[in-house]
């Protein structure tokens, strides 16, 4: 697999690499049964820091009106 087809996790603005060895999941087309990329399953740790970085961010997030917040998710 291809570094541009594996996925990564993006925790508090940076795309966090994961060990060589993680346990991953594929995504495959549903029509075809092609592998088109794959993906690490979060540890613990992964979970632990996004869930923190989300706490955080809340603070400020939560001050932006909601049609900027709908701006900013369709450009994501």
């Amino acid at each position: 697999m291809s570094a541009e087809r594996r996925g990564r996790n993006y925790i508090d603005g940076t795309w966090r690499e994961t060990p060589a060895k993680a346990r991953v999941f594929e995504n495959r087309d549903p029509a075809t049964g092609q592998l088109l990329s794959v993906y690490p399953e979060s540890r613990r740790q992964d979970v632990d820091l996004a869930i923190e970085a989300a706490a955080t961010a809340f603070g400020a997030w939560h001050r932006v009106p909601v049609a900027k917040r709908g701006d900013i998710l369709l450009k994501a």
